[in-house]
């Protein structure tokens, strides 16, 4: 039952945008050279350790994107009648950590095999080193999700509520993956201490099982009351500035640019919709371009590319439901 609710979530659908992100950082890194290489501003590495990072980035991603679709069935508030009645959670964990466990498998998997085809061999170290960032992984999920509390960080006049472990931990987990270089030497020295490590922060986790999670839901409960009322606000300010800002920028091309054609409004409801919400795209688009410019390196033009076209498919998308609610 467990298999059909993460296979048939909507959230796969970005594994096309995991898949992408593997290719361009393969593609902007990779050479023939086998002296040491510089990766942008990352600490050099051997022409191994590249190939290692390379093969590393999409299983990290595919973990990245199951851990993800996992949070979304262990909601908040799931647990909240902890609060009135103890509850048998540690069975339903104990259900979980091998799902969770043999799930680990496939990017693992993933990793070799990418590796294999890179370089013909196999690798010990780099077999060590996916071992123990997986397993840290999967460690730091079930603590995000049934220990660690939720806390919340002030900007301005916002308040945002975040899991910090839960979103930390994978920044942590790239920034190794990134500067493989640095951290393949300690990770395959210490591994089996790490691992002992995690083994115990588990069984730690498991046995104050049920009283970790009446604090965790306590102190959720109290942040959600106090925080969440003030948060929708500072949220909504900040988008009704923005589409204050669209509504002038259009309003300035229109008057001075007029066109009468047929399906003159149809455009306008186009852009004005298209701008406001997937407006980001071609921010990001002029960044890379300026960054192919000022570098010259083709990957960062292909990448431009790709949001400028994914931008013109949401118009495409948009101006089809347009249509189709319009009146003649």
């Amino acid at each position: 039952m467990r298999w059909k609710m993460i296979c048939k979530d909507q959230d796969w659908k970005y594994l096309a945008i995991v898949m992408i992100l593997a290719f361009l950082y393969a593609f902007g890194t990779y050479n023939e050279d086998s002296l040491t290489i510089v990766v942008g501003i990352l600490e050099p590495m051997t022409h191994e350790q590249l190939m290692m990072s390379i093969s590393a980035f999409p299983a990290f991603a595919l973990l990245f994107l199951f851990y993800r679709i996992m949070a979304h069935h262990e909601t908040e508030g799931r647990w909240k009648t902890l609060l009135a009645f103890p509850i048998q959670i540690r069975k339903y964990v104990a259900g979980l950590l091998p799902f969770a466990f043999i799930a680990q498998l496939i990017p693992f998997l993933l990793s070799q095999l990418i590796y294999y085809i890179l370089s013909s061999t196999i690798s010990l170290s780099f077999i060590s080193f996916m071992l123990v960032l997986q397993i840290v992984y999967y460690v730091s999920f079930f603590y995000a999700t049934f220990a660690t509390k939720s806390g919340y960080f002030g900007e301005g006049i916002s308040v945002n509520i975040v899991n910090p472990l839960r979103e930390l931990m994978p920044i942590f987990l790239m920034f190794c993956i990134l500067n493989i270089g640095n951290w393949i030497s300690f990770i395959t020295k210490y591994q089996f201490i790490i691992l002992c490590i995690c083994l115990l922060f588990l069984l730690r986790l498991f046995w104050h099982l049920p009283y970790l999670m009446i604090m965790k839901q306590h102190r959720e409960l109290m942040v959600e009351r106090l925080f969440c009322g003030k948060q929708a606000t500072a949220i909504e300010r900040k988008k009704q500035k923005q589409q204050q800002r669209i509504d002038k920028v259009l309003q300035y091309i229109f008057q001075h640019f007029p066109w009468k054609g047929k399906n003159y409004w149809i455009w306008v409801a186009i852009i004005d919709v298209s701008l406001k919400q997937k407006g980001y795209p071609l921010c990001i688009a002029l960044f890379f371009m300026l960054l192919a410019i000022d570098q010259g390196q083709p990957v960062f033009g292909l990448c431009a590319y790709l949001c400028i076209i994914y931008f013109l498919y949401f118009v495409y998308t948009q101006k089809k439901v347009i249509e189709r609610v319009s009146i003649k």
